[in-house]
């Protein structure tokens, strides 16, 4: 709690007298004391301000001067007060219990009001000490706070593609170096999926590549929304993405993976009427024994992307968990392979239509 008054200095004494000469001693070295007779009165009165020194006697009927000095010191959430204990006691004993109970200062009944005046010029020194730490921590926790969440963007913004908001390539090798580690370490299963627009450059050579960089964006929704939140989905670069989808057997990816490419297919990302289709093709792997790092996985399910891709494109191929060098090509939706239309420019163009 911040202090609302760091003139004020609260002075606690039962003895009316007392308290007068106290507040008078004060008052003449520019001071502003505010009296109150016991320290019921002193708590109340703290509720609603934070003076930067209580002088306190130490014999008051009810709560003593002991009482309110541990009750003040407990309340580590408000700014520090300086706490200067008034007695007649003035045995070593008294003093070594005062201390204990959290006293700042000791002075001895009857006083010089010089001696006064010099204890709480000190107090006030540094009680201000305090209040110009506690300032600082607060600074540097707002800083530190600031900085955590640039770091935060920073990371963000070096794993992370700018073009699909998925992971990038970077980040991408990077889990895949982790997961295939444990996945390896710990028998565990590992699929990877490779993904690729299919005649991406048809697409860039007749809509421009604004229109491009829409699609690839489409592509980065469909894919973050269709994978659980244990996968790992990157633009790998162009218009290659990679999914790593650990704990999964290569039929399981499959599934996903198939769903994925049923659902760029049927998506209008292009526009028209009729809709122009934009296609993938997916080629998946899954870790094997035999595979001794993890570019093995990634070679295996670029593989089996391209046995796709000479397939006829739009499919999903899959190889063996033994990750033989032959993988075996899902059919399409259509249900038959199509023929990859390459022999001719015109023969792209038309493809672009029914792809």
């Amino acid at each position: 709690m911040k202090r609302t008054d760091r003139a004020c200095i609260l002075v606690v004494d039962d003895d009316p007298a007392a308290l007068e000469t106290v507040a008078n001693c004060l008052a003449a070295g520019g001071h502003t004391p505010f009296k109150v007779a016991n320290s019921l009165q002193a708590i109340e009165v703290m509720r609603t301000r934070r003076p930067s020194i209580v002088l306190c006697d130490w014999l008051m009927p009810g709560m003593d001067g002991l009482e309110l000095c541990r009750h003040i010191k407990s309340r580590t959430a408000d700014p520090f007060i300086y706490f200067i204990m008034l007695t007649v006691q003035s045995g070593k004993e008294h003093l070594k219990e005062a201390f204990q109970a959290g006293a700042d200062d000791f002075l001895c009944k009857p006083f010089h009001p010089d001696e006064l005046l010099a204890r709480i010029n000190a107090g006030i020194r540094t009680a201000d000490l305090y209040d110009e730490l506690a300032e600082q921590n607060i600074t540097a926790q707002r800083l530190n706070a600031e900085l955590s969440q640039l770091n935060a963007r920073l990371r963000q913004t070096v794993n992370t593609d700018e073009i699909t908001g998925l992971f990038n390539r970077r980040y991408g090798m990077n889990m895949l170096k982790e997961l295939w580690a444990m996945a390896h370490r710990y028998e565990q299963p590992l699929s990877a999926a490779m993904i690729d627009v299919d005649h991406f450059k048809l697409i860039n050579d007749e809509f421009g590549h604004l229109k491009g960089d829409e699609v690839l964006q489409s592509l980065g929704r469909i894919l973050a929304a269709g994978i659980r939140t244990s996968d790992v989905a990157c633009r790998i670069g162009g218009e290659e993405f990679l999914i790593l989808m650990p704990g999964v057997t290569s039929e399981q990816a499959y599934v996903c993976v198939e769903r994925l490419r049923i659902k760029v297919e049927s998506s209008p990302l292009l526009g028209g009427e009729p809709p122009r289709r934009v296609t993938v093709t997916a080629g998946i792997a899954h870790h094997a024994k035999a595979m001794t790092k993890p570019d093995d996985l990634l070679k295996a399910a670029d593989d089996c992307l391209y046995a796709g891709k000479r397939a006829g494109r739009n499919r999903t191929a899959m190889g063996s968990p033994a990750c033989d060098p032959e993988p075996v090509a899902a059919q399409t939706t259509q249900g038959e392979a199509q023929p990859d239309p390459t022999s001719h420019p015109d023969d792209l163009r038309k493809a672009l239509t029914r792809f």
